[in-house]
This record gives C-alpha cells, structure tokens and sequence, in this order.
C-alpha cells in the first residue's frame, strides 16, 4: 500500500475464508508532530477458487413444444458451483451439453462462466416435439469434480380449455 521512509514498501498478506468485498485501510504516522499522518485505501474482492460441488437446475422444469416459427418455449438451465465450504466459486468454465432429448430442443451455448454468485446459465430451448416426462437430460460439466445431469419435459401445447358450470356454455356478449 506504501513505501516506509526509507522507501522500501510496505509488505503484508491478507487472505480471508469468505468470499466478498473488503476495504483495507492503512495509517502512517510520524515522530515528527509537523507531518500529517497519511492514510490510503483499497477495495478488494476474496473469491473462493477451489470448485467442490456442482448443482444443476432447470426453471421451469416443464415446457411447451415451440410450435414454428416460435422459439419462446424456453428453460433457463442453472448450475452452481461451490467450495468445500459452499462458498460460491466465481469465473469457473461450465460445460453444458443436451445427453438426450428427443424434441430436438438447443441450448443457447456450450460452455457458461460463472459469476460472483458461483452461478452460469444457458437457455435451452424445446424443439418442436413432445418428449415423456423428464425426457430431456442436460449434463453440467466442471473439471476436475463430477458432473451432474438435470431433466425436463417438452409436453404438448393446449389450445383451448373450456371451464362451465350447468348443461349449457354461452359466449359472453363483448357489448
């Protein structure tokens, strides 16, 4: 942070065991009354570096067949990683590959990093056929811990649903 008067710095080590912001503050003072002491800050960030585990999750985890041209059939495809003390492991690569999925669905990439929050994401997107429930498998990858799969469904699309109460349903008149 500085240089001692005889200017050579100022050497120190600071590690911390949680991951987030820190602000490092150091005073210099003098024996001699007529100098000011001087004061210098930093910001640092601890990140957790050692990936441990990894979850994998798909939200929604049910989704509508995309009927062409529409591809707004989607589902966000989340995987975390943590350190031994589940602390959350940021800027680590996350592989991302469809295992099985007979709706000829896509993920919106390859790989993912993730963030500060330990997390990356990739979209998948259903294709247009139905699948059976939990018929499409995705696979999360990091190197060097195991990797973990997670299944959704591509179901049909509704087009209509029809509730009543009596023997006869009428159309509202819209005046």
């Amino acid at each position: 942070l500085g240089l001692t008067s005889g200017g050579n710095p100022l050497v120190t080590t600071i590690s911390s065991t949680v991951p987030g912001p820190a602000t490092l503050t150091a005073t210099g003072t003098s024996p001699d009354p007529a100098i000011s002491p001087v004061t210098n800050q930093r910001t640092i960030q601890f990140t957790a570096t050692d990936p441990d585990t990894l979850t994998l999750q798909a939200n929604p985890s049910s989704i509508p067949v995309n009927v062409p041209p529409a591809t707004s059939s989607q589902s966000t495809i989340t995987a975390t990683v943590r350190d031994a003390v589940q602390n959350p492991v940021a800027n680590v690569d996350v592989a991302f590959e469809i295992i099985q999925d007979v709706s000829g669905g896509s993920l919106s990439s390859g790989t993912a990093k993730t963030n500060f929050s330990g997390q990356a994401s990739v979209v998948y997107t259903a294709g247009t056929s139905p699948t059976p429930e939990n018929g499409v498998i995705i696979r999360a990858t990091v190197a060097g811990i195991p990797s973990q799969t997670v299944n959704l469904t591509v179901s049909r699309r509704e087009v209509f649903i029809t509730l009543g109460t009596g023997n006869t349903v009428t159309e509202p008149d819209p005046t």
